[in-house]
């Protein structure tokens, strides 16, 4: 990188290796060897880095729901219910795509919204890692969830047999012994998943140690004898969106793994991005298996109590 100083022309238009050691800024001139340390709370200062003017982007918030409009919106909803369980699996992986495809058309445009809801510079150094977890929890989740659910979906669309559709089987499974408990590894799989890992790994702790795998039609709750009650698939979902992560996926899981119709109600402190959010989803919404409503606690509490749930 290369950077123009004010101080005295000792770093004017001179080739500067960065690195970071105990939360500072190492800054070595390549030229003369000499060695600068520019801590954090020092940079929005640093004549290292001009100051640039801020980006401001405008758009206007969702207009609020009245509490006494919910039932006839989840009524909508859940009329679609049925339609959305018969959907063919190929037909949910071309939603996903198109998710996708609008995740990346809207990328830049989410995370700008979302470091102006919450204050966060686009270009002051010492808002980095807020701008980083924004980009990790909004678009980055997002594209991650979306190309896992497709891998999903796929899997059991070529993988259909006599046991049903098939997700993808774990990449371990093992017995804890002493305890009647099974550990199935499930993430990473494919090497973009071990790229997003880092070294970590996903795994689901199970109370069974004859535990099998569910097929996609028993989490769907289509056995005998399931009525999409009680955990199981089918209905209509309402989920009251977090606060502190863009990325709806629990939204995704409900709609693509439970095959539940969904009602969303995005968290207040996310309403700035919210249109973002909607035109992203809009795929969803044309094909009627989601709806949107907007408002404080009252008009969460109003979706929550909707006896269609």
């Amino acid at each position: 990188a290369a950077f123009t100083s004010s101080s005295g022309g000792r770093l004017k238009n001179q080739r500067l290796w960065l690195t970071t050691t105990s939360g500072r800024i190492q800054v070595q001139s390549r030229e003369r060897r000499q060695s600068y340390c520019v801590y954090p709370h020092q940079m929005t200062s640093s004549p290292l880095l001009p100051d640039r003017e801020e980006s401001v982007m405008h758009e206007t918030p969702s207009a609020r729901t009245r509490p006494e409009d919910v039932p006839s919106i989840v009524a909508r909803v859940a009329s679609q219910s049925t339609q959305w369980r018969a959907t063919p699996l190929p037909t949910k992986i071309d939603l996903l795509q198109r998710l996708l495809a609008n995740t990346h058309q809207y990328a830049d445009e989410w995370t700008g919204l979302a470091q102006q809801s919450r204050g966060v510079s686009s270009t002051r150094p010492d808002h980095g890692c807020a701008r980083a977890d924004i980009f990790i929890g909004s678009t980055a989740t997002m594209g991650s969830y979306l190309n896992g659910l497709m891998a999903v979906l796929e899997h059991c669309n070529q993988q259909a047999g006599n046991d049903g559709k098939m997700p993808p089987p774990p990449t371990r499974v093992r017995a804890v012994p002493g305890t009647g408990r099974t550990i199935a590894t499930v993430w990473p799989r494919t090497l973009l998943d071990q790229f997003e890992a880092v070294g970590l790994k996903g795994e689901i702790v199970l109370d069974d140690e004859g535990a099998e795998q569910m097929s996609l039609e028993e989490a769907y709750g289509e056995e005998e004898g399931a009525d999409g009650a009680n955990g199981a698939g089918g209905g209509v979902a309402g989920i009251l969106g977090a606060g502190n992560v863009d990325a709806p996926i629990e939204l995704l899981c409900e709609l693509f793994l439970k095959s539940r119709v969904c009602v969303y109600k995005p968290n207040p402190v996310n309403e700035l991005q919210g249109r973002v959010m909607e035109r992203i989803l809009q795929p969803l919404v044309e094909v009627g298996c989601l709806d949107f409503v907007h408002g404080g606690a009252d008009v969460g509490a109003a979706l929550v109590a909707d006896p269609t749930l």
